[in-house]
């Protein structure tokens, strides 16, 4: 029955494992089963999706305190000396456009798609400048809205900026707000089809077996 808790902390556990992986994630920064104990509730309260997946992508605070916000810490990185690097942009928008919209945008992060929906190296990187102004502090994931994403495409000799963009349905993003939170909106805007068709899709995998489209994240827009 969908009201046992026990369908709320299966369905919890296979999310995760779509938003954040199996691994142990980067120490002291990152609680896995808090996250996983956290969908639960969510799912227990028949909250939204597009409400959940917001909290996800837009979380501020600690890891403990705030458990959406291992979404952003699961992809720290972290020196010999468990120093912690901040999040990772790259990291973020792979998983992002594969768990919310069913596109392998990762596939572009070097070069332009040869194939397919003739994606473009820019669109990925386009992509994951939204995640460039989280910051890790002592209080946990904050908005430094100083730092600028930067990264050397293909062809070119030297970094340069690249600005937020969404790359497909620009007229779906808001005008205002923090780039995480343009982005969550944009993602989950009811005229995103990308989004309800990701999780129809996963949802079918997770009932019958075997998803609608295969690979599972891998939709053609």
């Amino acid at each position: 029955r969908f009201a046992d808790q026990r369908h709320a902390d299966y369905l919890a556990e296979r999310l995760a494992r779509v938003y954040v992986g199996v691994e142990a994630g980067p120490f002291l920064v990152y609680r896995r089963r808090r996250m996983v104990n956290w969908l639960s509730e969510q799912l227990m309260e028949n909250r939204p999706y597009g409400e959940l997946v917001n909290d996800l992508i837009t979380a501020e605070g600690i890891w403990t305190s705030n458990p959406a916000a291992n979404f952003i810490t699961v992809s720290v990185t972290q020196d010999e000396t468990g120093e912690s690097n901040g999040p990772d942009e790259i990291k973020l928008a792979a998983r992002t456009s594969r768990a919310f919209l069913g596109i392998s945008l990762d596939c572009m992060q070097c070069h332009d798609d040869q194939f397919g929906d003739h994606w473009k190296q820019r669109d990925f990187h386009e992509l994951a400048a939204f995640f460039s102004q989280a910051d890790l502090k002592l209080t946990g994931v904050r908005e430094n809205d100083s730092f600028v994403y930067e990264t050397r495409l293909h062809g070119e000799s030297d970094p340069a900026p690249v600005p937020a963009l969404a790359p497909y349905r620009p007229d779906l993003m808001p005008e205002s707000g923090s780039l995480r939170t343009r982005l969550a909106a944009w993602i989950t805007h009811r005229e995103n089809e990308a989004f309800s068709r990701a999780m129809a899709n996963r949802t079918w995998a997770l009932l019958f077996g075997r998803p609608l489209v295969d690979p599972v994240d891998d939709i053609p827009l």
